[in-house]
């Protein structure tokens, strides 16, 4: 499970200046949504940031039921959630399933209700393959899972520091790109760029870092990061 508590500092640029960021359009694609909850949000942010085949990540918390809209510091019944754009023709609903239960333990019994893992189905067809791949994964399990399938209920953005948390620990690289709040949290670079910093994009995948429109300057930086 992804701990808030747990995620390491990551220091911020030494250089003082960068070449501004000289965005490509974001890819045109169709894309379908799906939400999760696997713990703290940060971590999967990062982590889905990352797979090829994912447009945008943005978290927040969903799963509720009390009627004050949730806040990081009242979140009531609500549940830290991230949700993802993906690409279909690049990655299946099943890839992003594995990766979720790869990456957090779903036998842990949170006793924070912010932090339980959950799968929230948008459709007959995303319940139906929630249901199949969990009934797979008990097969391989000793303890219980205790992964809660819901229908999916309204998004509630998080509020904007916690989109893109790494990418933000990053200040003076992050000044360099020019976006906005909004575009932190929607653009398909600044999905990326949160994976790449996260540590997650391999020596393969690297070129997708070089497809967004970062200048020489910032691909240094980059290399100098990791």
């Amino acid at each position: 499970m992804f701990s808030c508590s747990t995620m390491m500092h990551i220091p911020t640029s030494q250089f003082l200046k960068l070449s501004k960021f000289k965005p490509i359009p974001d890819p045109r694609c169709k894309t379908k949504v799906a939400t999760l909850s696997m713990g703290c949000f940060w971590g999967p942010d990062s982590l889905f940031g990352s797979i090829k085949g994912i447009m945008r990540t943005k978290v927040g918390y969903t799963g509720g039921s009390e009627p004050d809209l949730p806040t990081y510091k009242s979140i009531g019944d609500y549940i830290e959630s991230i949700e993802l754009y993906y690409d279909p023709s690049k990655i299946t609903y099943l890839d992003l399933l594995q990766v979720f239960w790869n990456n957090h333990d779903s036998t842990d019994k949170s006793s924070y209700r912010q932090y339980i893992s959950a799968i929230h189905f948008h459709d007959k067809e995303q319940e139906q393959q929630a249901r199949d791949s969990m009934k797979k994964m008990e097969e391989t399990k000793s303890n219980s899972i205790q992964t809660l399938l819901m229908p999916y209920k309204t998004f509630y953005d998080a509020e904007n520091y916690h989109q893109k948390y790494i990418l933000r620990k990053y200040k003076i690289f992050l000044e360099s790109l020019c976006l906005n709040d909004d575009e932190i949290k929607n653009t398909y670079a600044a999905c990326v760029l949160n994976g790449y910093l996260g540590g997650h994009i391999s020596e393969t995948e690297k070129v997708r870092i070089l497809d967004i429109g970062l200048s020489d300057e910032q691909l240094r930086y980059l290399e100098a990061c990791l």
